[in-house]
């Protein structure tokens, strides 16, 4: 069985892909949300509104399509760009 390897330029990937810049505003959007519950509660009394838990639902939905979409297109400034 063969292992994978990295790419010789993964530390430029993480940098610059854009499936990973919309992977990092994904889960900045998962650790948000509670966080906004929580201190919701804590100050009003109150949980978040369906309107809000639906708009972050809607949002990471789009950003995690965001990620695919930009995994598909290839980056040429970005050296896995020019294996494909």
């Amino acid at each position: 069985m063969k292992l994978p390897h990295l790419d010789p330029a993964w530390k430029t990937i993480l940098r610059h892909a854009w499936s990973m810049w919309c992977v990092y505003f994904f889960l900045f959007l998962i650790v948000l949300e509670p966080i906004c519950d929580t201190l919701l509660s804590m100050i009003a009394g109150s949980e978040l509104p369906p309107a809000v838990r639906l708009g972050f639902s809607i949002l990471d939905g789009l950003v995690a399509l965001g990620a695919v979409y930009g995994r598909l297109i290839p980056q040429k400034q970005i050296s896995g760009a020019q294996n494909g």
